[in-house]
């Protein structure tokens, strides 16, 4: 639990007061704030996870009525709790509680929005806030990330085959993949029952381990790995990696990986993981799957196939548990752009038919199409021509996103006046937040006598629900590549 009374915790223009008549002391007066939030709590730390928030807090506001909504910036704004038209001059106890993934940028915060609130005519008092931040797992969100099917087209270099025939290669991939579909859905369950560091440790390096034991392993008879303990402290290099290094856990928590993997099917001969391990004195020891014996050769394959890549994602492990299979057509490490073909399942049903036939007329333009994999998905169109990206698709627990780049708006205020108005939040960022990135400042337009500001780095960004809205969008993109 985090209790935040300080400006070291609390960003904002404010000053501590003492509220002796209300018995309130060390209470954040904040006297007409023009920032976009009235005070924020940074998440940073919390960027790309799913966490629990839980917050508290007393608020007053002295002047005019408004509202005192706590959000977060993610792209749809999501309210945490508040007060809608709060009384003036009373104290309000506001509570919330909101479970979701932690998407921006640049910096995201928890804050007291002062958008369309009155605040520079209001002085605010805030006491006893409090919050709450858990990491947990998101098992569905990282199972729509594995790759679902294998490429009728993919064949495995000469140096990954060890051996093996493709029906071996499919079936090893196909059974680490169910695998993994279930190893999600324990780490969730798993998940409830442990504090936030706990949890963070588990979702971090279990990952690694499996990771680990499937490169350093060497595959014998097709059905077991034999691993050397000590070789597990060995990390294996890959450009720009976080890396895990299982030498910085302790012996007991190492003891838990393994139990943990052995409830779901490994079994790991000659090794004694009952109480404590200690992997710097291990020998020699044997993995099996119980349950699929080939998905040991699914485990060796999927390791090499992570170090094949080329990459600036953030570590191996990430792509290891994603299943991202075909990087073992190439002999050598290769920078891969993922394809939308691979992603498809990922296009809620209803809009897939209008993703695709963007994605058609975009490319017959003579736009490239890259795919970023991360903790998210995106596919990014850039015009082969100004060498500008147009748009993207990007996949996120939030929902399904289509981004447009600010500079690319010339006929923004025709289209705008077209577009339904649950929909106009889109064109609206409550401060551009990039760090410096939008070096010519923040993009500005007018529409309905309302000014709307947003982050030219950032784009403005569509959630595709209304059908209406992406017909337009459509035809915005179309008239802006006729330009």
């Amino acid at each position: 639990m985090s209790k935040a009374k300080t400006a070291t915790q609390l960003e904002g223009s404010f000053q501590l007061v003492e509220l002796t008549d209300e018995n309130r002391t060390g209470v954040m007066e904040l006297v007409n704030p023009k920032n976009w939030f009235a005070v924020g709590y940074k998440l940073n730390a919390y960027a790309e996870k799913y966490v629990n928030i839980k917050f508290s807090v007393d608020i007053k506001r002295v002047g005019e009525a408004g509202n005192l909504w706590w959000q977060i910036n993610n792209v749809d704004y999501p309210v945490i709790g508040g007060v809608e038209n709060a009384a003036p001059d009373v104290w309000h106890t506001i509570n919330g509680e909101w479970t979701g993934f932690i998407v921006h940028p640049f910096i995201p915060y928890f804050y007291l929005s002062t958008w369309k609130n009155n605040s520079e005519n209001t002085t605010y008092y805030i006491d006893n806030f409090t919050i709450e931040i858990i990491p947990v797992h998101f098992s569905e969100y990282y199972k729509a990330l594995i790759l679902p099917e294998i490429r009728e087209d993919f064949v495995v270099a000469e140096k990954f085959r060890n051996g093996l025939t493709d029906a071996e290669i499919n079936a090893g991939i196909t059974a680490f993949r169910s695998f993994a579909y279930a190893y999600h859905d324990k780490m969730a369950a798993e998940c409830k029952g442990r504090d936030a560091k706990q949890n963070e440790i588990f979702i971090k390096y279990i990952p690694s381990l499996l990771f680990f034991i499937g490169y350093h392993g060497k595959l014998e008879n097709k059905k077991e790995l034999v691993v050397c303990g000590t070789d597990l402290l060995t990390v294996p290099k890959r450009k720009n990696e976080r890396k895990h290094d299982l030498g910085k856990l302790s012996l007991i928590k190492t003891s838990e990986l393994f139990k943990f993997l052995s409830e779901m099917g490994f079994y790991f001969k000659e090794l004694n993981y009952s109480e404590k391990v200690d992997l710097s004195k291990s020998g020699q020891f044997y993995v099996t799957y119980e349950n699929d014996e080939n998905l040991i050769v699914g485990l060796k394959l999927l390791a090499n196939a992570a170090m094949n890549i080329k990459s600036d994602f953030i570590n191996i492990e990430w792509d290891f548990i994603r299943c991202v299979y075909y990087t073992l057509a190439d002999e050598e490490p290769k920078k891969h752009k993922s394809e939308l073909r691979d992603h498809i399942h990922l296009i809620p049903s209803d809009k897939k038919d209008w993703v695709l036939d963007l994605h058609n007329y975009l490319t017959e333009m003579n736009c490239k199409c890259d795919g970023k994999i991360k903790d998210f998905i995106r596919f990014t169109y850039t015009s082969r021509k100004t060498k500008e990206w147009v748009c993207n698709f990007e996949y996120k627990p939030t929902g399904f996103i289509l981004g447009i780049n600010t500079n690319f708006a010339k006929s923004l205020d025709g289209i705008a006046s077209k577009l339904p108005a649950s929909t106009l939040t889109a064109l609206r960022a409550d401060a551009c937040g990039c760090g410096g990135a939008c070096k010519l400042g923040p993009f500005r337009i007018s529409h309905d006598g309302e000014e709307f500001v947003n982050c030219r780095y950032v784009g403005f960004q569509f959630n595709l629900e209304n059908a209406e809205e992406r017909d337009i969008l459509k035809k915005w993109i179309e008239a802006e590549l006729s330009l």
